[in-house]
C-alpha cells in the first residue's frame, strides 16, 4: 500500500498523520492504566509498532518479541517510519539540551537518540520516501526556522531554499510545491496559486490559478511527476466540510477534475497510478459514500456500486495491488438530519453496524471478514494477508484468509468520541505501523541518492576525515560521550583533605555550544584512585559517583559517604540512585535506563575495593556485566531492586528512570 507521499504537509491543513498498529506479549494490567497491555504472540513476524500510552512511547518489535520503552520527557507526539523500515522518527517535549524536540530510534529499539542541529522546536516531520532522509519544518519567525530542514538519522542537518513556510516536498526532495495567496481587495474573493521552487535555489514557478478559490495540496504523484489538490471555492470551510473538487496536474500540463468528495486521506495503488478514497458529497459519513478509483494521468474515475442501504469508509490499498480494504456501514440517508441521531443509544447502534470488507482491486467479489462490529480505519499488513484495525477503543490484527480477530493493543485509556466529526471518530489513540522487515543494523546502506549527498555515482567513498574539532574544557579530566553531549570532570576550589582532590562535573552540547555544570560545591571526590570518579552518559541521562556528604559530616572516604547520583540532563531532574547508608559507592556505569556500580560492604566489608579488573562495564540496553579475577556477572533486574554478588566483592544493580519499567526483559542471570 502506497499512501500520498506527502501526508504531512508542512503548513496549514495537513500536520502529520499518526499512523496505527501495535503488539506485544501478554502483559495483564488494568485497561487503561499502568503499562500498556499487549499480545506480543500474536504479532510476530508483522513488522515493529510503536505507540503512545499514558503519554510514554512504545515500541513493539513483532521479530523479536519485544517490548521497548523509547527514551523522552512525556507528552510525545506524533510518529513516522522510514520506507525502509528501518528507523521510527518521533517528536518529544523541547528542552533546553533538546531544543527540537525530535528523537529518532531503530527500528529493534535500539540506537536511539536525539537530533541535534535544528534552531528550533519541530513542528511537522516526515520521510523522504527514497532516501533516509527527513524532511523537517520548525516553528517561529526565524530566518532558519522558516527553512525546510533535510535530516538524517545520524543528525546531519541541511536547511534548503524555500519561498514559503508551507508546501510539500517531491518525493526526490529537490522540488517544492506551495499553495500561495494573490494580492486582493476583497478577501472574500480572493485567489490562490499554485507554484513550484528548487530547494536548491531558483525563481518559483506558477503551475496554475484558483480564481476566488483557495489551494488545498493532498499530494504528490508517487512518481514526482505530477501533484493533486483540492478547489475550495472562495476558501469557504463550510463548504469544504461537505465536500471538494480534486484536481490532478501533470507537471507543464493542465489541471483536470477528477472527483468531488470529502477532503481525506487517499490510498495509491502501487504503480502510483490510481488512487482510491471514498466517494460522495455530504459531511455526514451516514449518507451517500462509496468507493471511487482514479487514474491520475488520464483523469478517468470510476464510482463502485455498493450495496443498497450501505455507505462505503476507510477504504486502502493492499500493497500486493489486486485487493481493497474498507469499512462497510449502514446508510442512515438523508431523514437522519445533519446531526443524525437523537440519543447515544442510536449513535452506538450505528457505530455497531462498521463491518471490515475486503474486495478485488475492481470492486468486485466483495466478502467480510468475522472481525466483529464497530471497525474503524484497517491498515494492511506488508505481505498483504492481515489487517490492523480499530475496535472497542483497542488495535486488533485479522488474517484475510480465515480465523477470528487477535486484539494486539488495548484498549487504550481515555475514551473515544465516537460522533466526531459527522461520523468520523476522534480516538485517543496514536500509534504507527512499521509493516517492513527491518534490514539489518550493519552492513551497506541502502542503494538510494540521498538529498544531502554530493558525491557522484560510481565514485569510490572517501576517506574518513575530522569535520569538527573543538576544544571542549583546557582542564577537563575523564570524558564520557553520548550523542552531542560531552560530560567531564573539572578541578575544583573546594579543598578535601588527606590524598583526596576535588571536582565538578561539567557537561556540553556539542551541537549548540552550550556549557552547563551538573554539580557544584566540588562534590565529586577524587583520590589516588581516579579512574573511580569516572561518571557515565547515556542518552541525556547521566551518572557520577559523588560525596556532597563528605562535606556536611567532615568524614571523606572510606567512611561511608559517597553515593551515585543520576540525573536527567533533558529534564534537569536528579535522584539518588540507591542510598547504601554506611557503604562506599564507586564506578558507576550507564546502559540506557540501568546503571551498576562498585560498592563496599556485603558479607564482606573491606574486601570489595574495586581494581580497574573489577569496574562494571556496560554490554548494551537493557544488560550489563561485570568482570574480575574473582566472579564475572551477568543479570537483568526489575525496576528499584539491587543485587550483590556472591563473593568477595560487591556491585549493584538498578534503574534510574521514574516512569514504567522496560517489560522487554525479565529477572534472570
Amino acid at each position: 500500500m502506497t499512501l500520498v507521499w506527502a501526508a504531512v504537509v508542512l503548513a496549514g491543513l495537513a500536520g502529520l498523520a499518526p499512523a496505527t498498529t501495535s503488539r506485544a506479549t501478554t502483559a495483564p494490567v488494568a485497561a487503561g492504566g499502568g503499562a500498556p497491555r499487549v499480545n506480543v504472540a500474536a504479532f510476530r513476524g508483522q513488522g515493529a509498532l510503536a505507540f503512545l500510552w499514558n503519554d510514554r512511547a512504545y515500541l513493539l518489535d513483532g521479530g523479536s518479541g519485544r517490548l521497548h520503552v523509547l527514551p523522552g520527557a512525556g507528552a510525545l507526539t506524533n510518529f513516522s517510519w522510514v520506507p525502509d523500515g528501518r528507523w521510527l522518527a518521533y517528536r518529544d517535549r523541547p528542552s533546553p539540551l533538546d531544543p527540537s524536540g525530535l528523537r529518532v530510534v531503530r527500528a529493534t529499539g535500539g540506537d536511539a537518540h536525539p537530533i541535534g542541529g535544528l534552531p528550533a522546536p519541530v513542528a511537522s516531520f516526515t520521510w523522504l520516501p527514497a532516501a533516509d532522509v527527513l524532511v523537517v519544518r520548525l516553528t517561529g519567525t526565524t530566518p532558519a526556522a522558516r527553512l525546510p530542514w533535510l535530516v538524517t538519522p545520524t543528525g546531519q542537518a541541511h536547511h534548503r531554499a524555500s519561498p514559503t513556510t508551507g508546501g510539500l516536498l517531491a518525493p526526490n526532495g529537490r522540488t517544492l510545491a506551495y499553495a500561495v495567496t494573490l494580492p486582493f481587495r476583497d478577501p472574500q474573493t480572493r485567489s490562490d496559486a499554485l507554484d513550484t521552487a528548487a530547494t536548491a535555489g531558483g525563481r518559483p514557478a506558477r503551475l496554475v490559478v484558483a480564481r476566488h478559490g483557495g489551494i488545498i495540496l493532498a499530494g504528490w504523484w508517487p512518481n514526482g511527476k505530477g501533484l493533486l489538490f483540492w478547489l475550495d471555492p472562495f476558501h469557504s470551510r463550510s463548504l469544504a466540510a461537505d465536500g471538494l473538487g480534486l484536481y490532478t496536474l501533470p507537471l507543464g500540463g493542465r489541471p483536470r477534475l477528477l472527483t468531488s468528495a470529502l477532503p481525506r486521506s487517499l490510498s495509491f495503488s502501487p504503480s502510483g497510478r490510481e488512487v482510491l478514497l471514498m466517494g460522495g458529497s455530504g459531511r455526514e459519513l451516514w449518507h451517500a459514500k462509496t468507493l471511487t478509483t482514479c487514474d491520475v494521468e488520464t483523469a478517468l474515475c470510476h464510482a463502485v456500486p455498493r450495496r443498497p442501504g450501505t455507505v462505503a469508509l476507510d477504504p486502502v490499498w493492499s500493497p500486493t495491488g489486486t485487493t481493497w480494504a474498507f469499512v462497510q456501514a449502514q446508510d442512515r440517508g438523508r431523514r437522519a438530519g445533519a446531526f443524525g441521531f437523537r440519543t447515544t443509544q442510536a449513535l452506538l447502534a450505528w457505530v455497531h453496524t462498521h463491518t471490515l470488507w475486503i474486495a478485488t482491486a475492481q470492486g468486485t467479489h466483495a466478502r467480510e471478514l468475522p472481525a466483529g462490529t464497530g471497525v474503524y480505519g484497517p491498515q494492511w499488513s506488508g505481505d498483504g494477508r492481515h489487517l490492523l484495525f480499530i475496535r472497542d477503543n483497542a488495535l486488533w490484527l485479522i488474517a484475510t484468509r480465515g480465523g477470528p480477530p487477535v486484539k494486539i493493543v488495548g484498549p487504550f485509556p481515555g475514551t473515544p468520541d465516537l460522533f466526531g466529526f459527522y461520523g468520523a471518530p476522534s480516538w485517543p489513540i496514536t500509534f504507527a505501523w512499521n509493516t517492513q522487515t527491518p534490514a539489518p543494523t550493519a552492513g551497506p546502506p541502502r542503494a538510494t541518492a540521498n538529498p544531502l549527498s554530493t558525491a557522484r555515482r560510481g565514485a569510490p567513498p572517501a576517506p574518513l576525515r575530522v569535520l569538527h574539532q573543538v576544544t571542549v574544557a583546557p582542564r577537563g579530566l575523564l570524558p564520557a560521550i553520548s550523542g552531542h553531549l560531552v560530560i567531564w570532570l573539572q578541578p575544583s576550589t573546594a579543598k578535601p583533605r588527606g590524598r583526596w582532590a576535588a571536582a565538578d562535573l561539567y557537561g556540553k552540547d556539542v551541537a549548540s555550544g552550550r556549557t552547563f555544570a551538573i554539580t557544584t560545591a566540588g562534590s565529586v571526590v577524587v583520590g589516588a584512585e581516579g579512574s573511580l570518579a569516572i561518571p557515565a552518559i547515556s542518552g541525556s541521562t547521566v551518572v557520577w559517583a559523588d560525596c556532597r556528604a563528605c562535606y556536611s559530616t567532615g568524614r571523606l572516604p572510606p567512611f561511608g559517604n559517597v553515593r551515585i547520583y543520576a540525573k536527567d540532563l533533558a529534564t534537569g531532574h536528579e535522584s539518588l540512585v540507591a542510598p547504601g547508608a554506611g557503604r562506599e559507592q564507586w564506578s558507576p556505569a550507564l546502559s540506557g535506563y540501568l546503571v551498576i556500580w562498585s560498592q563496599e560492604g556485603g558479607r564482606h566489608p573491606g574486601l570489595c575495593w574495586p581494581l580497574r579488573s573489577s569496574e562494571p562495564t556496560s554490554t548494551g540496553h537493557g544488560s550489563v556485566i561485570l568482570i574480575s579475577s574473582r566472579v564475572m556477572w551477568l543479570e537483568r533486574t526489575s525496576h528499584g531492586t539491587f543485587l550483590p554478588i556472591k563473593n568477595k566483592m560487591s556491585a549493584c544493580l538498578a534503574q534510574v528512570r521514574t516512569g514504567p519499567d522496560d517489560r522487554s526483559g525479565q529477572p534472570g542471570s
